[in-house]
Protein backbone atom coordinates (compact mmCIF):
# COMPACT_ATOMS: atom_id res chain seq x y z
CA UNK A 1 0.00 0.00 0.00
CA UNK A 2 1.32 3.45 -0.95
CA UNK A 3 1.14 5.80 2.03
CA UNK A 4 2.58 8.75 0.14
CA UNK A 5 5.81 10.63 0.68
CA UNK A 6 7.39 10.86 4.12
CA UNK A 7 8.02 14.01 6.04
CA UNK A 8 10.30 16.62 4.55
CA UNK A 9 13.97 16.96 5.37
CA UNK A 10 13.14 20.37 6.86
CA UNK A 11 10.79 18.86 9.43
CA UNK A 12 13.30 16.10 10.25
CA UNK A 13 16.01 18.70 10.81
CA UNK A 14 13.81 20.81 13.09
CA UNK A 15 12.86 17.70 15.05
CA UNK A 16 16.54 16.78 15.50
CA UNK A 17 17.20 20.26 16.84
CA UNK A 18 14.17 20.22 19.13
CA UNK A 19 15.20 16.87 20.58
CA UNK A 20 18.61 18.10 21.65
CA UNK A 21 20.96 17.57 18.72
CA UNK A 22 23.44 20.37 18.15
CA UNK A 23 24.12 22.06 14.83
CA UNK A 24 27.33 20.14 14.13
CA UNK A 25 25.57 16.81 14.68
CA UNK A 26 22.66 17.88 12.47
CA UNK A 27 25.08 19.08 9.77
CA UNK A 28 26.91 15.78 9.84
CA UNK A 29 23.73 13.68 9.80
CA UNK A 30 21.89 15.64 7.12
CA UNK A 31 24.66 17.23 5.05
CA UNK A 32 22.90 20.60 5.21
CA UNK A 33 24.63 23.92 5.81
CA UNK A 34 24.37 25.78 9.10
CA UNK A 35 22.53 28.53 7.24
CA UNK A 36 19.89 26.12 5.95
CA UNK A 37 19.47 24.48 9.34
CA UNK A 38 19.08 27.87 11.00
CA UNK A 39 16.52 28.95 8.37
CA UNK A 40 14.43 25.79 8.88
CA UNK A 41 14.44 26.28 12.65
CA UNK A 42 13.45 29.95 12.36
CA UNK A 43 10.72 29.08 9.85
CA UNK A 44 9.35 26.48 12.26
CA UNK A 45 9.46 29.00 15.12
CA UNK A 46 7.51 31.47 13.02
CA UNK A 47 4.83 28.89 12.19
CA UNK A 48 4.65 27.91 15.86
CA UNK A 49 4.22 31.49 17.08
CA UNK A 50 1.61 32.27 14.42
CA UNK A 51 -0.33 29.16 15.48
CA UNK A 52 -0.14 30.23 19.12
CA UNK A 53 -1.45 33.65 18.13
CA UNK A 54 -4.55 32.01 16.70
CA UNK A 55 -3.82 31.98 12.98
CA UNK A 56 -5.35 29.23 10.90
CA UNK A 57 -3.16 26.93 8.80
CA UNK A 58 -4.34 28.80 5.70
CA UNK A 59 -3.38 32.15 7.18
CA UNK A 60 0.01 30.77 8.22
CA UNK A 61 0.56 29.51 4.67
CA UNK A 62 -0.25 32.94 3.24
CA UNK A 63 1.83 34.84 5.78
CA UNK A 64 4.89 32.60 5.55
CA UNK A 65 4.55 31.70 1.86
CA UNK A 66 5.31 28.06 2.72
CA UNK A 67 3.48 25.17 1.09
CA UNK A 68 0.38 23.61 2.64
CA UNK A 69 2.41 20.45 3.16
CA UNK A 70 5.26 22.14 5.03
CA UNK A 71 2.92 24.20 7.20
CA UNK A 72 0.98 21.03 8.00
CA UNK A 73 4.17 19.15 8.90
CA UNK A 74 5.39 21.98 11.11
CA UNK A 75 2.01 22.19 12.86
CA UNK A 76 2.00 18.42 13.45
CA UNK A 77 5.53 18.61 14.84
CA UNK A 78 4.50 21.48 17.10
CA UNK A 79 1.59 19.43 18.44
CA UNK A 80 3.95 16.53 19.23
CA UNK A 81 6.47 18.83 20.90
CA UNK A 82 3.95 20.93 22.82
CA UNK A 83 4.40 19.12 26.13
CA UNK A 84 5.67 20.13 29.53
CA UNK A 85 8.93 18.24 29.01
CA UNK A 86 9.64 20.30 25.86
CA UNK A 87 8.69 23.65 27.41
CA UNK A 88 12.29 24.87 27.54
CA UNK A 89 13.05 24.15 23.87
CA UNK A 90 9.72 25.67 22.77
CA UNK A 91 10.49 28.80 24.81
CA UNK A 92 13.90 28.95 23.13
CA UNK A 93 12.26 28.63 19.71
CA UNK A 94 9.77 31.38 20.59
CA UNK A 95 12.65 33.67 21.51
CA UNK A 96 14.17 33.08 18.04
CA UNK A 97 11.07 34.45 16.40
CA UNK A 98 11.16 38.14 15.71
CA UNK A 99 7.91 39.43 14.31
CA UNK A 100 8.48 41.29 11.10
CA UNK A 101 6.52 44.38 10.24
CA UNK A 102 6.09 43.17 6.69
CA UNK A 103 5.21 39.63 5.76
CA UNK A 104 4.67 39.44 2.02
CA UNK A 105 5.30 42.24 -0.41
CA UNK A 106 4.55 44.83 2.26
CA UNK A 107 1.52 42.92 3.52
CA UNK A 108 0.67 43.01 7.21
CA UNK A 109 -1.07 40.24 9.13
CA UNK A 110 -4.39 42.08 9.09
CA UNK A 111 -4.24 42.34 5.30
CA UNK A 112 -3.34 38.66 5.00
CA UNK A 113 -6.35 37.83 7.18
CA UNK A 114 -8.56 39.99 4.96
CA UNK A 115 -7.26 38.09 1.92
CA UNK A 116 -8.15 34.79 3.59
CA UNK A 117 -11.57 35.92 4.76
CA UNK A 118 -12.34 37.57 1.45
CA UNK A 119 -11.36 34.79 -0.70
Amino acid sequence: MDIGPGISHKTKIVELYATGHDFMDIKRRTRHSSESISRYIKDFARVMVLKERGHSPREIRIITEHSDRLVGEYLELYERLNTEENKEVLDQLRSMYHEKKNFRRGQRVEEARADVEGG
